[in-house]
């Protein structure tokens, strides 16, 4: 390197970044403003995509049902971390979602819109838990969205949930934990495969006023999303539903 790039170099290496601007403006003319339009542009979408990042979940609840008070889930995702404000303290979110089944036979178009987004947030992992009606569960369960309780608690664990979310009314006991029995179907049409007495629903009714006032008119259940990689956050979600019992 010559006496006189050394000395252009040292001087710019000396300017602020306004004067560096400057001189490769006059040096480069509108290629300069290029570079520097596109670098400008690349640091803004960095910055975005670290600093303004949205939040991790926590746990992600899908409300199912055929009656949903909207005004109430809207709220849901703000009332939830209010109440359980431990499950936050290290920056994630609660997520909730809302998926309506309570659609007639000629509205085609929402009920299969709604069964799109069913679909597509279960697959992504955005839902961890489903609260809904039992019929609704049910198909849920039948299309795999849901696994057994199994695969999460033991079978301690199950007699204690059981215990702690059974509720009786008027002389009847409904049982906390409940077991389904379905056909799921192949292609074909044919039974690919025959589930008989699995646990997969918890009824949760009565237990967060939150959730059944979410759940108007219906008893709430509550299944566990197949797949979900939030598992020890889900556990420890519903066994504060529970409420007494420990964990």
């Amino acid at each position: 390197m010559d006496t006189d790039s050394l000395r252009a170099k040292e001087a710019f290496q000396k300017m602020n970044f306004k004067e560096k601007v400057v001189y490769l403006i006059q040096i480069y003319g509108v290629k300069a403003l290029i570079f520097i339009g596109v670098a400008v542009l690349v640091l803004d979408l960095v910055g975005r995509a670290t600093w303004n990042r949205p939040a991790d979940k926590v746990v992600g609840i899908g409300i199912h049902s055929e009656a949903i008070d909207q005004d109430l889930v809207d709220t849901l995702k703000e009332d939830i971390t209010a109440k359980y404000p431990s499950f936050v303290e290290d920056g994630r979110e609660f997520y909730v979602y809302w998926f309506y089944s309570g659609y007639s036979q000629d509205q085609a178009e929402q009920k299969n819109s709604t069964a799109q987004k069913l679909a597509g947030a279960t697959a992504a992992g955005q839902v961890d838990v489903m609260v809904g009606d039992i019929e609704s569960l049910e198909q849920d369960a039948k299309a795999r969205y849901l696994m057994p309780l199994t695969e999460l608690f033991s079978q301690e664990e199950l007699e204690a949930l059981n215990r702690a979310f059974s509720l009786t009314e008027e002389d009847e006991v409904i049982p906390g934990v409940m077991n389904l029995s379905f056909d799921i179907a192949n292609d074909n049409g044919r039974t690919a495969e025959r589930v008989r007495d699995v646990p997969y629903l918890l009824h949760i009714a009565g237990k967060e006023e939150l959730l059944d006032n979410v759940l108007i008119y219906v008893d709430g259940y509550l299944g566990i999303v197949n797949g979900t990689e939030n598992r020890e956050e889900t556990r420890s979600f519903i066994f504060a539903l529970a409420g007494d019992i420990a964990e």
